[in-house]
């Protein structure tokens, strides 16, 4: 199976990354602006608790003659009075004969105070606080509550506006990731099509390295370091073919020389004879110089270790000179050697 392009994949972790930050912070928002409005309306409540516990001790029955406040306005809030047995003595205009709390919770109200976060009362969801109260020697439970109605719908449409806007978010954060990426792989493919074209006709060409001072401007000026490094080989090879190919003519045209003068002249047993040794003379030099070449070609690649030694000129100009004499008596002219000794 083949891999997804790096721009594909860059834009794919990109988006992976924008993803969870948009998830993370929706949610820390959305349980940043519940605990912000659970705050507002603890506060309230408490607000009311201490405004009608000042009524209760007073023994002003003030609730029953207080404004309504229904509980479906979603901004009301309401309160009731409550005795040990959960008998009502009070409450707000407009709730229904039923006892806000019952059974277990009242007791628990009665010991300490007691805040309920949700509960199903009056047909919807309210949050509840009760306080324990005991004016003039009596056991009462005051319980005030707000309907959670608005709470509940502002944090439905922040969650409707992030389950739309984030979606949206994250494609244009993909998209704007896509450009980048392919921004910045640009000078990567104008490499390659640079590369492309190099030829060994064209070694001398580089490829475009951009004037950044980053990972890519690193990376093309390796690679043009290793075409400098190709082009020098190449040249080698060029040039060590040229050397082997003078080096060889030489020899070849002695002996071919040799062949065409015993073959076009009719020649005796003994001057044939006399012509071999010195065709055996030039293949030994081709043997040799075979030899030589391999061992130039091995220098090269570094597997033989270079070892210098003197080298008299004289014997050598002596060695080229044996070489061509044969030649030479044939065309009625001779060679003569005049050269110091001198080691290099």
């Amino acid at each position: 199976m083949k891999r997804l392009p790096i721009r594909a994949r860059l834009t794919l972790a990109f988006a992976a990354a924008i993803g969870a930050v948009l998830a993370g912070g929706g949610f820390l928002l959305y349980h940043h602006l519940a605990d912000s409005l659970d705050r507002t309306l603890d506060q309230s409540l408490r607000a009311r608790s201490a405004d009608v516990a000042a009524i209760v001790r007073q023994g002003d029955p003030g609730l029953r003659e207080a404004p309504p406040a229904p509980v479906a306005d979603a901004t009301g809030s309401f309160a009731q009075v409550l005795d040990s047995h959960g008998t009502i003595r009070d409450q707000s205009p407009g709730l229904r004969q039923q006892p806000l709390l019952t059974g277990p919770l009242l007791r628990r109200a009665q010991a300490k105070s007691l805040l309920i976060a949700r509960a199903h009362r009056l047909g919807g969801d309210v949050r509840l606080l009760a306080i324990p109260l005991q004016p003039r020697n009596q056991k009462l439970v005051l319980v005030v509550g707000a309907p959670l109605r608005s709470r509940d719908q502002t944090l439905a449409n922040l969650r409707s506006e992030l389950l739309v806007g984030g979606p949206a978010a994250l494609l244009l954060a993909s998209l704007i990731g896509y450009l980048v990426a392919g921004a910045a792989l640009r000078p990567v493919e104008r490499m390659r099509t640079r590369a492309a074209a190099i030829t060994e006709q064209h070694l001398s060409e580089r490829l475009p390295v951009p004037s950044a001072n980053d990972e890519i401007a690193r990376l093309g000026a390796t690679l043009n370091q290793m075409l400098a490094r190709v082009e020098r080989a190449v040249k080698r090879e060029r040039s060590f073919v040229a050397d082997a190919s003078h080096e060889l003519r030489a020899p070849l045209a002695l002996v071919r020389t040799e062949v065409d003068l015993a073959l076009d002249l009719p020649r005796s047993a003994e001057e044939l004879q006399a012509a071999l040794p010195s065709i055996g003379e030039e293949a030994d030099r081709l043997s040799q110089l075979a030899d030589d070449l391999l061992l130039l070609a091995r220098l090269d690649e570094g597997e033989v270790p270079l070892r210098k030694e003197p080298l008299e000129v004289r014997d050598l100009l002596h060695d080229v000179a044996e070489r061509f004499r044969r030649r030479a008596d044939d065309d009625g002219r001779t060679i003569d050697v005049d050269a110091p000794r001198l080691a290099v």
